[in-house]
């Protein structure tokens, strides 16, 4: 069973959802500790919900049942971006982190929602952390309030890469063809088996 979208399928996701662009967000929850919800109007498609589960889902779905809970990140949150419109939707690099961008009167937040390890959602403003869903610190960046938000260190972008890249990194691998596909380049296990099935099936 799939434990998390890969970096494909979150690729594939935020395209897919490039009409979202324009819808205004009527409301923000958090039904769950990990669970977002942001629902959203849409001129011609209605209400919409956007679920974010931050330990690795997004999708759009029903209305989450249960009495959400508060805190200060979502109350931040909502004040924010409220009645803001989506300006954008995209995947950071090649990153499990979804990228939501808004518009509310002269002010342009930002919603980033990392989809890895424990998962976090970040507020940004000009690039510069305005609130953290968790307050984490790393070697390489520390998310907080008043921190410039820094992404993980870069993997290898499998979008980007030529085949010359992608022989090179297999190459240099220890790993199994498909651990090596799913991990080090960044495909996920579900891709890289269909992959490695194909690359069979051309040397049969």
């Amino acid at each position: 069973m799939k434990k998390a979208l890969s970096s494909p399928d979150l690729r594939v996701l935020a395209e897919g959802w490039q009409s979202l662009i324009g819808a205004r967000v009527e409301q923000v929850q958090r039904p769950e500790a990990n669970l977002l919800h942001l629902k959203l109007r849409h001129r011609q498609r209605g209400t919409l919900h956007l679920l974010v589960d931050l330990q690795g889902w997004a999708w759009l779905g029903d209305a989450p049942t249960g009495a959400p809970t508060t805190g200060g990140f979502v109350t931040l949150l909502r004040k924010h971006i409220r009645k803001a419109r989506i300006e954008s939707i995209a995947q950071l690099g090649a990153d499990r982190i979804l990228e939501l961008r808004f518009a509310v009167g002269e002010a342009r937040p930002v919603l980033l929602l990392e989809l890895f390890h424990r998962g976090n959602a970040l507020l940004c403003e000009d690039g510069v952390i305005v609130q953290a869903l968790r307050r984490q610190k790393f070697r390489h960046r520390t998310l907080a309030p008043g921190k410039e938000y820094r992404p993980p260190p870069a993997t290898f972008d499998p979008f980007a890469a030529s085949e010359v890249q992608f022989r090179e990194r297999l190459a240099s691998s220890e790993r199994e063809l498909v651990p090596a596909l799913a991990v080090e380049c960044n495909l996920g296990g579900d891709l890289a088996e269909t992959i490695a099935l194909g690359l069979m099936g051309t040397q049969a």
